[in-house]
């Protein structure tokens, strides 16, 4: 993937000025000749823009994306290991107390799965460090996060399982189905925060425009998304098998290693937002 380019927008109505505001509700760039005091009289007050009803800003330059070694210093950073483990918790919780084991469990992967949607947008947005809450408030929202997360996994291995059940004995569809799941999931994520719509996640013709964009980089994203769930799962039975006379250390460890590649995938899916949101997707992002 390459960096952004760090040049100056020109005006969307004087091609020859260079824009220094952009939209805050339709993204175009513009000149200072072109926005418009919204009170009269008002020096400093808010300016609106030329083309719709929406807020300009003094737009800032688009900084290099992050590398990996860079995404990877967020999370050993002293206020991204305290998240990790607060993170880990519920997990924690679920492995001592069988008794609420699923209680537990629903609140480590709702708090997960909000915390994973809240990273994208963050480092997307070329925030430092990591979020620290998981947006969570509510019972309801721990669910509503934790179906989008398990819709995710649906898109994957939906069409592959529905055609096993209905009409086995068609192995090379099965795993066909599997490879297309596999390879439209990570554009299913990425979609939502492109198009700032929640249901366009389930919209497989965004899915495929996404993909149609930017495929160097897409191809990219799912070697890296893919290729990390490999070593995850790897690494995790490997922490059963050595922890297994320790349950202590496993109780502790394992959570906390899922944490962190679940965080690691959600910076990969952030990074190429950074990469792309404004080049490809025409996004202020």
């Amino acid at each position: 993937m390459d960096e952004l380019p760090r040049e100056r927008p020109v005006c969307v109505t004087h091609p020859d000025k260079e824009a220094e505001h952009v939209c805050t509700r339709c993204g175009r760039w513009q000149c200072s000749k072109c926005v418009r005091r919204i009170q009269e009289g008002v020096v400093d007050g808010a300016k609106g823009c030329a083309h719709c009803h929406g807020i300009v800003k003094h737009g800032e330059l688009a900084r290099p994306a992050d590398t990996h070694q860079q995404l990877l210093l967020r999370q050993l950073s002293p206020e991204g290991i305290g998240t990790i483990v607060v993170l880990s918790l519920p997990a924690m919780a679920a492995f001592i107390s069988f008794t609420f084991l699923w209680p537990f469990l629903i609140v480590y992967l709702g708090a997960l799965s909000g915390y994973y949607y809240q990273t994208i947008d963050h480092i997307g947005r070329s925030r430092p460090g990591l979020p620290f809450s998981s947006g969570v408030g509510s019972g309801m929202d721990i669910l509503l996060k934790l179906g989008r997360g398990m819709a995710t996994v649906s898109l994957v291995l939906g069409p592959a399982l529905f055609l096993r059940a209905y009409h086995p004995g068609h192995l090379f569809f099965e795993v066909l189905l599997l490879l297309i799941g596999l390879a439209l999931a990570p554009a299913s994520v990425v979609a939502a925060f492109v198009t700032g719509s929640t249901l366009n996640q389930f919209n497989p013709p965004v899915w495929v425009e996404i993909v149609r964009r930017a495929p160097r980089s897409y191809g990219t994203l799912c070697l890296w998304i893919y290729g990390s769930t490999a070593i995850w799962a790897a690494t995790t039975f490997f922490l059963y098998w050595l922890l297994g006379p320790m349950p202590v250390a496993r109780t502790i460890l394992v959570p906390i290693v899922n944490t962190i590649f679940v965080t690691w995938q959600a910076s990969l899916f952030g990074l190429f937002l950074q990469r792309e949101a404004e080049r490809s997707f025409g996004l202020v992002y």
